[in-house]
C-alpha cells in the first residue's frame, strides 16, 4: 500500500508501452479536468489494464501520475485488509484510502491503482471473498464507507469522509489491473519463423475476462480495455535501443552484447521487462567480480610467498 506524492517530470516509457500510456493519459485528463456537472449522465472514470506479467502495468500507472503531477495510491488485492480486521497491526485498507483521498483534495487530482484483480476468481464462496468484493465494489461505485475508524481507533470525521467522496467522484481515475497469465500462455510457436517467433493470442475483452473473475467486477470498468500485448523480439530490441543510451558508459557495451545474445530466450520464456532488470544485475555482478579478482590474486600471492608469516592454526 503506497500513497505517493509525485513530481512533474517526464516519465520513462518503453516503446511497447507508449500506446497504453497515451490512452491512459487521455482518460486521466478527461476524468480529472473535465466538467460534467451539468450533464444528464456521468462518465465512468475506471479503466482496466491487462497484459502478461512483466509488461509494465504498474509502471505506466505510476508514470502517468508522475507526468501529470497527481497523487498516487497503489494497493494489490492480496494486501487488502477488510474493515474491522487487522493484520499484525496493519491499518484496514478503506481508512487509508479515505485519508489519502481527503489529503489529495488540495491537489489537482489523483490516481488509485488496484492491482492483481485477476486474483479474485469466479465462484469463490468464502466469506472473506464476499466481504472483499463488497469493499472493492464500493470503491468502484465511487462511494466511501461511513463510520470508519483510523489506525489509532479514533472515528474518522464526517468532513474527512465527505471530502474523500467528493474527490473520488470528481477528480479520481481508478485503474484496475490484472495479468490473467493463462490467457497469454496460449501463445504458440510459429513453425518455420525462427525459434523465438510466436503466435500471439487475440487481445481479451470484458467477456473473456469475465470467464475468470466475477462479471459484476469487470462490468464496473469501461468496456474498452487497455491491453499490453506479450513482447515479441522487435519489442525487446526496441527496448534495448531505448535503455542503452541511458546507461553509464562503462556498462553499455557489455549490457548490449548480453542482451542481443539472450533476447531469443527471453521471448520464449516471456520474461517481459524484468529481462532487462535481471540483465543489468548480471552486468553489475560481473563488474564487481572483475574488480575483486585482482585483489584476491594479490592476496594469494602475498600469503603464498616465502616471506609471508606463518598463520597456520597449528
Amino acid at each position: 500500500m503506497t500513497p505517493d506524492e509525485t513530481s512533474d517530470t517526464e516519465p520513462f516509457i518503453l516503446p511497447h508501452q507508449r500506446d497504453a500510456f497515451d490512452r491512459l493519459s487521455a482518460l486521466a485528463r478527461a476524468c480529472i479536468y473535465g466538467n460534467f456537472s451539468n450533464l444528464p449522465i456521468r462518465i465512468r472514470p475506471a479503466v482496466f489494464v491487462t497484459g502478461p506479467s512483466g509488461s509494465g502495468k504498474t509502471h505506466i500507472a505510476r508514470a502517468l501520475a508522475k507526468s501529470m503531477n497527481l497523487a498516487y495510491f497503489s494497493i494489490s488485492i492480496s494486501e487488502w485488509i477488510l474493515l474491522g480486521s487487522s493484520n499484525r497491526g496493519a491499518v484496514s485498507t478503506w481508512p487509508a484510502i479515505c485519508q489519502f483521498l481527503s489529503r489529495s483534495a488540495r491537489g489537482e487530482g489523483c490516481i488509485v491503482f488496484l492491482d492483481e484483480l485477476d486474483k479474485i476468481r469466479t465462484g469463490g464462496g468464502a466469506e472473506y471473498s464476499r466481504f472483499l468484493l463488497t469493499e472493492i465494489y464500493t470503491l468502484l461505485d465511487f462511494r466511501v464507507p461511513q463510520n470508519m475508524r483510523d489506525g489509532d481507533g479514533d472515528p474518522i470525521r464526517e468532513t474527512t469522509i465527505r471530502d474523500a467522496e467528493t474527490m473520488l467522484r470528481e477528480r479520481t481515475l481508478i485503474i484496475g489491473a490484472g495479468a490473467f497469465q493463462e490467457i497469454w500462455n496460449e501463445t504458440k510457436p510459429l513453425i518455420g519463423f525462427g525459434a523465438s517467433a510466436v503466435q500471439l493470442p487475440e487481445p481479451p475483452d470484458l467477456n473473456k475476462l469475465a470467464q475468470y473473475v466475477p462479471r459484476e467486477l469487470i462490468a464496473r470498468f469501461g468496456s474498452r480495455l487497455v491491453v499490453l500485448q506479450p513482447l515479441v523480439e522487435k519489442d525487446y530490441r526496441d527496448m534495448l535501443a531505448t535503455i542503452v543510451p541511458r546507461l553509464p558508459d562503462h556498462w553499455r557495451s557489455k549490457f548490449e552484447q548480453l542482451a542481443l545474445r539472450r533476447i531469443p530466450e527471453a521471448v520464449r520464456q516471456q520474461q517481459g521487462t524484468r529481462f532487462f532488470e535481471e540483465l543489468l544485475l548480471d552486468v553489475v555482478v560481473s563488474e564487481r567480480m572483475e574488480i575483486s579478482a585482482p585483489l584476491v590474486t594479490a592476496d594469494v600471492e602475498t600469503y603464498g610467498s616465502d616471506s609471508s608469516p606463518d598463520i597456520g592454526l597449528f
